[in-house]
């Protein structure tokens, strides 16, 4: 790692299929992307791990931690358990963010077709906001507009999911 100072990472755990003796499995290769003072991103480490568990993400922080990863402040990663909570353990300073893409995802599921592009506005409203304030008002306008269409589920996964998405407004005026 030539570089060392990233404030925030990207973390994320990706599947390949690997060949070994004539077997294939899959194998999970985690892969950390830092943004740097300029604001560009930089993959700063890749490391195989046989699955996403709290073992393999432990080991990969800690070895970009001997690399000289460190003053990191925001963590942006799925909602993995094992990222979560190996995340504590060797960064115990960084928060974590929740990839918005995957909790609007998990909200998309439980909403029929016809009904998607109106609430995929709504999702992009609560993110569009200058504060977490905002953001936070923004989501009980939208809780009520959801309950008037109807969807129950969507409203449960926007009440118990939003606040891991908002970490990062914590941040907002940082340079």
């Amino acid at each position: 790692m030539t570089h060392n100072s990233y404030s925030y990472i990207y973390v994320d755990g990706i599947y390949l299929k690997r060949n070994w003796g004539g077997e294939y499995e899959n194998v999970a290769i985690l892969i950390a992307i830092g943004v740097n003072e300029d604001r560009y991103h930089e993959v700063i480490g890749a490391m195989e791990g046989m699955i996403e568990d709290k073992v393999s993400w432990i080991e990969f922080f800690k070895w970009l931690k001997s690399r000289g990863l460190s003053g990191i402040k925001l963590v942006i990663g799925n909602k993995c358990l094992g990222m979560l909570e190996s995340l504590g353990k060797v960064y115990s300073e960084a928060k974590y963010q929740r990839y918005v893409v995957h909790f609007y995802r998990n909200i998309f599921y439980v909403v029929p077709r016809s009904k998607m592009k109106e609430v995929a506005k709504m999702m992009k409203a609560i993110h569009s906001q200058e504060s977490k304030k905002a953001a936070r008002e923004k989501v009980k306008v939208i809780i009520e507009e959801l309950k008037q269409m109807k969807l129950k589920e969507a409203v449960d996964k926007l009440e118990k999911g939003i606040e891991e998405t908002l970490t990062y407004t914590a941040f907002l005026y940082e340079r």
